[in-house]
């Protein structure tokens, strides 16, 4: 259900990227593609510990920066964002927050994740289309 809402409204979007008035669509695609980036960002990290139970999530978030973020942003932005991620919670704590029955909290972060994903990767590829690449 949350994807096909986020579709829809990224449907309004892929309009106006087509529109006439290129200087809507330049700011619309740079826009879209930040958002994008953030999405795949957490999307990975939370791949990462989802696949791998015993790391922490300062660890996984951090690798996904090194893969994700990092390359976009100057040294001043790294070094905040190195000082961000030590402020991740433990692990533990995190995923007793999402919930008592860990089975389930499995489960939906799966399904909710398996989403996030397939939006990460639609974008990407709306990214790979020649109207967008040339901005």
């Amino acid at each position: 259900m949350l994807y096909l809402s986020i579709h829809s409204n990224y449907n309004v979007f892929f309009v106006y990227t087509q529109s006439k008035n290129t200087s809507i669509a330049k700011l619309i695609i740079t826009l879209l593609l930040n958002h994008n980036r953030g999405l795949d960002f957490t999307a990975q990290a939370l791949r990462r510990n989802i696949s791998n139970p015993s790391e922490e999530l300062t660890q996984s978030f951090s690798e996904a920066y090194g893969v994700t973020l990092k390359k976009y942003h100057n040294f001043l932005v790294k070094g905040v964002f190195s000082v961000a991620l030590k402020a991740c919670p433990y692990r533990k704590d995190f995923y007793e927050k999402l919930g008592q029955d860990q089975t389930k909290v499995h489960e939906q972060m799966e399904a909710w994740l398996g989403a996030l994903e397939k939006i990460v990767t639609e974008m990407q590829g709306f990214y790979s289309t020649s109207s967008a690449a040339k901005f």
